[in-house]
């Protein structure tokens, strides 16, 4: 019988950077909501609980959208809009740049609405999106290895993302020589994440003919699977 070629292994690297970018963003968002709320805010405990309530429905609402969008709108477009969306929601969680004279702020509570749902929005779409193109470009190949591969990649922002949050928040403070007040200073950390997006989005684009449907991309002849996106919650 003749040998399954392999499947494109730069469009699954970039899928595998692109999986942990927004499993990055998502568990430094976790991580510091709760003790900055509480101080930045002067939120209760209470109010924190019913915004991660509505992180759960957004997710879920998110991961149904993106079911049906995906019947009509390309995988590929799908993952780039998750990329955008990402990186615009960690700009409007930006504070203030230490630079230029901007007055040191605490980030407006509009503007964390904003920025905290769209990161909200961008885990669910961009993980779902990202694990349908990766099976797809491994095809017929067998897939049980390469998923492990994905999602034990998906764990390591599990474990840098928490302690590197809580540290980037105090450290911005240490930079600009101030005290830390108010929950911290958030621009280090979410300048970190949207460059982190920013370099995804680069990828994104110059690897879009790695990323396609095994026996469509380059050096590939055969047959489309035409497999949608699954529903991960």
């Amino acid at each position: 019988a003749p040998r399954t070629p392999p499947p494109n292994a730069r469009g699954l690297t970039v899928l595998l950077m692109l999986f942990v970018i927004h499993f990055f963003s998502f568990a430094i968002q976790e991580t510091i909501t709760t003790p900055f709320v509480l101080q930045a805010y002067e939120w209760n405990q209470r109010d924190v609980n019913l915004l991660f309530v509505g992180v759960g429905v957004v997710s879920l609402l998110t991961s149904i959208v993106v079911k049906y969008l995906s019947r009509v709108v390309e995988d590929y477009k799908l993952l780039v809009a998750s990329i955008v969306v990402g990186l615009i929601g960690s700009a409007f969680l930006i504070d203030s740049l230490p630079f230029g004279g901007a007055p040191k702020i605490t980030l407006p509570l509009s503007r964390f609405f904003v920025g905290f749902t769209l990161i909200t929005v961008a885990f669910p779409f961009g993980r779902n999106v990202s694990l349908s193109v990766f099976s797809k470009i491994l095809g017929p190949t067998p897939q049980g290895t390469w998923f492990g591969y994905m999602f034990a990649a998906g764990a390591l922002p599990r474990i840098i993302g928490p302690s590197w949050s809580l540290f980037a928040l105090e450290k911005a403070c240490e930079i600009e020589n101030i005290d830390c007040f108010l929950g911290g200073r958030t621009w280090l950390e979410f300048s970190v994440s949207g460059a982190l997006f920013a370099v995804g989005l680069v990828l994104a684009m110059v690897y879009k003919n790695d990323m396609l449907p095994y026996g469509e991309g380059r050096a590939r002849d055969g047959s489309d699977d035409a497999a949608g996106v699954s529903m991960v919650v």
